[in-house]
């Protein structure tokens, strides 16, 4: 349990939390999770109308700048009722994106209007695939990633290392079906 030091975090976790145990219900994470994408989509656009999205992300780009406490207790909430999709992904990106002043992308996400993936293993943020560098656009030069929900996202921000510079630049990369290779070995929801 996270310690919550004034009534006004307690109130936005419960508020957050009632919107869950209404709106999704273990029984309908569960169907979702054997969908084609693998998650209620609709859910998570309800969630980003809420400002869901935008927790951590400051006002000044359009969030709600909770601290990173109130953020751990309203994931803990949605890891409760098992909430699947790319929402952590989602979230982290945001910060990310804002972290980095990339405000393109970033007003997309916090409304919901784009979901996005971006890999949650150290190992693919550690030993980044080298891109060549050219302008805006960038091409690998080798290498995978793994993404959760790579096939039903709008969106995939790859970490990569600048070949010339060595710098790690973070790639958007527009989600081609035909790239993916599904692992569905077990289900999303016990990511």
């Amino acid at each position: 349990m996270i310690d919550l030091p004034n009534q006004t975090e307690v109130e936005v976790v419960d508020a957050l939390s009632d919107f869950l145990a209404k709106e999704a219900p273990l029984e309908r994470s569960l169907q979702a999770a054997q969908s084609p994408a693998g998650f209620d989509r609709a859910l998570l656009e309800h969630l980003s109308s809420l400002g869901f999205f935008g927790l951590s992300s400051g006002s000044e780009a359009g969030g709600l700048g909770l601290s990173q406490r109130l953020v751990g207790a309203c994931c803990a909430q949605a890891g409760r009722v098992l909430l699947g999709g790319p929402w952590f992904e989602q979230l982290l990106a945001a910060r990310l994106l804002e972290t980095t002043d990339a405000t393109g992308l970033l007003s997309e996400l916090l409304p919901g209007s784009v979901l996005a993936s971006l890999p949650l293993a150290a190992s693919a943020w550690r030993n980044p695939p080298p891109v060549m560098v050219s302008g805006v656009r960038a091409r690998f030069a080798s290498g995978t990633c793994v993404l959760g929900f790579a096939d039903s996202v709008d969106a995939w921000l790859v970490p990569a290392g600048n070949s010339v510079t060595g710098a790690l630049v973070l790639v958007r990369v527009r989600p081609e079906l035909a790239r993916t290779k599904p692992r569905r070995g077990f289900s999303t929801l016990w990511r």
